[in-house]
């Protein structure tokens, strides 16, 4: 009956101790000297029943160099900012935290969208990085869209701000299929 009692004093201790630390998610993304990074791209709902918190509010917090939505694999080091729909000229180069993004109907520009093989894949990525080294201010979201490798640039409000983009991806011959689509962005507050 006693190792009951302190089994269930210790257990007691465990969980309100365990109230005033981080939570679960916060966690996860700690940036430890010598080890990885986690980015969790993720809905506010999600991490508010993963940690077991109240909402809060719907926004989505980005990493400001997020370029793929699909590969979260960046360095702790010096990060590029990322503009979001701002053009090259308004872009803060010291910027090197975290900014509040939301959910919006807006545009984007496909420059990609093959089959579903290994081939087209491949061709989606490079056609990424062709991107990335000719904008490297603009989001790029690669992705497999069944049934299809699909690749697209910018999250823009307006379609005056992407037909701008689209313009220099055509002078620059990057894609010669660029389009202009309507889609789900992530804009800067």
């Amino acid at each position: 009956m006693r190792y009951l009692q302190l089994f269930f004093l210790s257990m007691m201790a465990i969980a309100l101790s365990a109230q005033s630390t981080v939570t679960f998610t916060e966690h996860l993304q700690q940036v430890e000297a010598g080890k990885g990074r986690v980015i969790l791209l993720q809905d506010e709902e999600i991490t508010r029943l993963v940690n077991n918190t109240p909402l809060k509010s719907k926004t989505v917090e980005q990493p400001a160099n997020h370029h793929n939505a699909t590969t979260a694999k960046k360095k702790a080091t010096q990060e590029k900012p990322h503009a979001g729909i701002s053009t090259p000229k308004t872009q803060d180069t010291k910027y090197s935290g975290t900014r509040v993004r939301h959910k919006a109907r807006g545009f984007r520009i496909q420059v990609y969208a093959g089959t579903g093989s290994s081939d087209a894949k491949r061709q989606a990525k490079m056609m990424e990085s062709r991107v990335r080294k000719a904008f490297p201010e603009l989001s790029i979201y690669c992705h497999f869209k069944s049934p299809r490798w699909i690749c697209r640039v910018g999250d823009f409000a307006t379609r005056e701000e992407a037909e701008h983009y689209l313009s220099l991806i055509r002078k620059q011959k990057i894609s010669v299929e660029a389009s202009i689509v309507p889609d789900t962005v992530l804009l800067v507050e």
